[in-house]
């Protein structure tokens, strides 16, 4: 039972940070400017270093890497 609890913990967990973003630029207008301009940046960072670098998604977004 532990073992099962910790996996789903681990599951909720998971981020999967460049699908998340992706979808938050669709509503890049709905925040404040500056707001709305670093979270450009992040994505465009994130999207740059995932598709140089995938490795790297591995230190904080093991299980959704593999999901997605």
């Amino acid at each position: 039972m532990f073992f099962m609890g910790a996996l789903i913990v681990s599951g909720i967990t998971a981020m999967p940070a460049e699908t998340e973003l992706r979808w938050l630029m669709q509503y890049k207008e709905m925040f404040p400017e500056k707001l709305g301009n670093w979270l450009e940046l992040c994505y465009t960072a994130l999207v740059d270093t995932n598709g140089k670098y995938p490795f790297l998604a591995y230190g904080y977004d093991w299980l959704a890497f593999h999901i997605l």
